[in-house]
């Protein structure tokens, strides 16, 4: 029984482990990704689960995306959602990913199918691992191997492939234990005995792990005691810390193991040990029968029977404090209070409580608390609790969405005339026609090569000038009769004409010096005007794009907050119906737990009750045959 309740407790390490994905992340590519991560390493699983669905139906992932989608998987099979990660992981497959990721989805999918108890699939799925995977899945896959192969009786396979783990690393050293006692339980006591032995001379290194160290000499211990080989069961019994976790079954049994060799001293002074030790352990009570058998067998009867009658008082003592406890607790409180949901903190997978409240309740209950089966129904009882607290957050958030729909809805019917209004005066305001005629002129001008189509208008005035000097001189010439006038005023135009010409050279020099400036700049000009008016265009179009977008009404999406509040209404009720029944099943295993104990106490006491009995039978025919 003892190497069954171990083996129960010790399984669950590497049965339901589930190592995260990116331990050893290098480089991430997607800053969303980043976040998840960042979830995921702070155990807040649920939240990790909201974030990888978002960034998977949104595209946020990027080149993370296979990555992510065994994230996910993994994260749902540590929610014992099988069927939800074996679809994500069969996806994995079929796409188009590297070797490393198509190697652990095998990994993870062999996991789901360990869970769910097909070994033989679990085999073959490993065995399509192309190549080893990267710490610490290698050493995993190793284990996974090894105890597939256990549930298929290939024992000698099993314990081949644990051989080639890393030894010290802290999965190895629990499937050698778990390894062990399954070869117990099959009957191959050789081969586990060997295991425990390696085990047993392992450094104790941090707390955690000397308790496992001492729950393999314990459990070693026990086995050779069972085999009746005293010594070495009484050497693997001294090698259990002496007020460690496991000291007081290590106390009882090095007790028998002295007894079994007749050495009666040491057998008294482990019992006299344990005797003084704290009365609500199983182990304590059952030195109580054990001093006095001793003493018992050893002719010693009146302090046999000394330590029956404390026995049965001690017995009695205990049996009344766990009839109140019973009683008094309110286990409902209780579990509320081992849960401790004060915040929004979420849990892992990890989590455990292990204590509760009351002197017997600590004690007697250690190890059941521990246990997988209790540990695992109030994760179970915890998440529930966080997911209601989600569900009526949400719930509450309703009201909220349905106050911002009725805000766009007044923003919009505000926000809309605007719009149109503006779009017409944009509309209105068409310099296309203007900016094509100013191109068509500067396409002229180059052909042309027309200078004096940039001259501005003082240039233009002093053309006109010298034109109007021209004319003049011209008509003057053309309407004097005076012959000798005519003379005088040919000789002063010619004098005028040549400063004219003069002039006018300068001028068109000028302009042409400047022509590809002005050319240049005009061309410019064009340019800003013709990008201008592809912003005016963007600038409408948007505006019409900003029309268009803008819903007739919100009454979609009133309607699908309506049907989210039904959903989250249902999915509350669902909640408070597994709360309450994960409530009372906690409560039961509590309660049948402590009536369990307190049926083996009256045991104990039956059994020193008949001792008692027996001594004073055995008291009264020795003095009838004195007399």
């Amino acid at each position: 029984m003892v190497a069954i309740r171990l083996f129960a407790s010790a399984l669950i390490v590497l049965c339901l482990f589930v190592t995260p994905l990116r331990a050893d992340v290098q480089r991430v590519n997607s800053p969303f990704y980043g976040e998840v991560l960042f979830s995921f390493n702070q155990q807040n699983f649920f939240s990790a689960i909201v974030q990888l669905e978002k960034g998977l139906s949104q595209g946020l992932l990027g080149d993370d995306t296979s990555e992510a989608e065994a994230l996910l998987g993994s994260l749902y099979l540590g929610y014992g959602l099988h069927r939800n990660a074996e679809q994500i992981f069969n996806r994995v497959l079929e796409s188009s990913v590297d070797n490393k990721s198509r190697n652990l989805a095998w990994f993870y999918l062999a996991k789901i199918q360990f869970q769910r108890g097909y070994y033989q699939r679990a085999v073959d799925h490993i065995d399509k691992i192309s190549s080893p995977l990267s710490d610490p899945f290698e050493d995993e896959r190793l284990t996974l191997m090894a105890l597939s192969l256990m549930q298929l009786n290939r024992s000698a396979e099993a314990i081949d492939l644990l051989t080639q783990q890393t030894k010290d690393h802290e999965n190895a050293v629990y499937a050698r234990f778990n390894l062990a006692v399954s070869l117990l339980k099959l009957g191959k006591q050789e081969s586990a005995m060997k295991l425990l032995s390696e085990m047993s001379t392992m450094p104790k290194g941090d707390a955690e792990f000397a308790g496992l160290i001492d729950r393999v000499n314990v459990l070693l211990a026990n086995q050779y005691l069972e085999n009746q080989q005293f010594e070495l069961s009484k050497q693997y019994f001294s090698q259990v810390e002496l007020h460690g976790r496991f000291s007081n079954q290590a106390l009882l049994g090095l007790g028998w193991s002295a007894f079994g060799k007749e050495d009666f001293a040491t057998a008294n002074a482990a019992w006299t040990e344990l005797i003084s030790r704290d009365h609500s352990d199983i182990s304590v009570l059952e030195a109580y029968l054990a001093r006095p058998y001793l003493y018992y067998q050893t002719k010693s009867h009146a302090d046999s029977l000394a330590d029956y009658k404390k026995a049965i008082d001690v017995y009695q003592q205990q049996l009344d404090l766990i009839e109140s406890q019973v009683d008094k607790t309110d286990f409902s409180g209780l579990i509320l209070t081992m849960v401790e949901l004060e915040s929004d903190d979420e849990i892992g997978w990890y989590w455990q409580h292990d204590v509760l409240e009351g002197p017997l309740l600590n004690r007697y209950m250690l190890r059941f608390i521990s246990s997988h089966d209790f540990q695992e129904s109030l994760k179970n009882y915890r998440d529930l609790l966080f997911i209601k607290k989600n569900l009526n957050k949400w719930q509450a958030s309703i009201h909220v969405f349905d106050d911002i729909i009725d805000v766009k809805t007044a923003a919009n019917a505000e926000l809309k005339p605007k719009a149109e209004a503006r779009l017409r005066q944009l509309s209105e305001q068409n310099h296309a026609k203007s900016i094509q005629m100013l191109a068509d002129k500067i396409v002229a001008i180059e052909r042309d090569e027309d200078a004096l189509a940039f001259a501005d208008s003082v240039e233009l005035e002093k053309l006109h000038q010298l034109r109007s000097i021209e004319y003049r001189l011209a008509y003057n010439l053309e309407n004097l009769e005076d012959k000798l006038e005519i003379v005088k005023l040919v000789e002063r135009a010619d004098k005028l004409q040549k400063k004219q010409r003069l002039l006018d050279g300068v001028l068109k020099w000028e302009l042409l010096t400047s022509y590809k400036i002005r050319l240049r700049k005009l061309n410019k000009s064009l340019a800003e005007l013709q990008a201008e008016n592809r912003n005016a265009d963007q600038f409408k179009a948007n505006i019409e794009e900003i029309i268009k977008s803008l819903p007739q009404s919100y009454d979609g999406y009133r309607q699908r907050l309506r049907d989210a509040a039904q959903d989250m209404q249902t999915a509350t009720v669902q909640v408070e119906a597994l709360l309450q029944q994960y409530e009372g099943s906690l409560q039961s295993m509590l309660r049948d737990e402590l009536l369990a104990i307190k049926e083996k106490i009256e045991i104990y006491r039956s059994q020193a009750l008949l001792a008692v009995a027996h001594i004073y039978d055995l008291n009264l025919k020795i003095n009838e045959a004195r007399q």
